[in-house]
């Protein structure tokens, strides 16, 4: 038998666009690999044309979690998305009930999904293209429409990530990017949502 070459290589994971590099072990000859995260630079908010960025930007910057929020940047920046997790699937449907009273007033929807007792949410706006300003007051008020329903707060901290699955089995982080993306085909199928309709 000869040495076979064995070179690293790139694979996407399933849950993440970011590839892991896969390098051979040295130990357990193709038994184990060691993977490496590669670091992607993180998004900056970019807001709809004509929309009051000096204001925006500190809103937004409240929300994220670097500062202490629960939201994230879409990998676009064009977006803030979160889940919501309540005891029941009674109190998670109150609550998007509640939303979706709020968007009916300020004639503006998310991109959203729900399983059971949890609803992802993402706020962008379609056209024009980017963050404005109901996005980011409407983010605020779905955190405090969440506590006002009795959200349920996991600890974030990473042992207990690791230590936590939800109920697809999943880490919650992969969780959230799986009903992201159940959300963002959701959009693809629905066309345009934001244009003029004929009468």
């Amino acid at each position: 038998m000869g040495l076979q070459l064995m070179l690293p290589r790139l694979r996407p994971t399933l849950y993440s666009a970011q590839p892991r590099l896969i390098l051979p072990s040295t130990r357990h000859h193709n038994t184990h690999a060691r993977t490496m995260s590669q670091q992607a630079p993180a998004p900056t908010p970019k807001f709809s044309p004509g929309a009051d960025t000096e204001t925006l930007r500190p809103a937004v910057d409240k929300l994220l979690r670097e500062s202490g929020g629960r939201w994230t940047l879409s990998k676009d920046g064009e977006a803030v998305e979160r889940n919501f997790k309540f005891k029941t699937f009674t109190k998670t449907w109150d609550f998007m009930t509640a939303v979706s009273l709020q968007c009916k007033i300020r004639n503006h929807h998310p991109e959203w999904s729900n399983v059971y007792n949890t609803t992802f949410i993402r706020w962008t706006t379609h056209n024009p293209k980017g963050l404005s300003d109901r996005d980011v007051h409407l983010a605020a008020l779905c955190d405090t429409l969440a506590r006002d329903f009795g959200e349920v707060i996991e600890d974030p901290s990473p042992s207990s990530v690791d230590q936590k699955t939800n109920t697809m089995g999943d880490r919650p982080d992969e969780a959230s990017c799986a009903m992201g993306q159940l959300a963002g085909a959701a959009v693809s199928a629905a066309g345009d949502c934001c244009g003029r309709k004929p009468q």
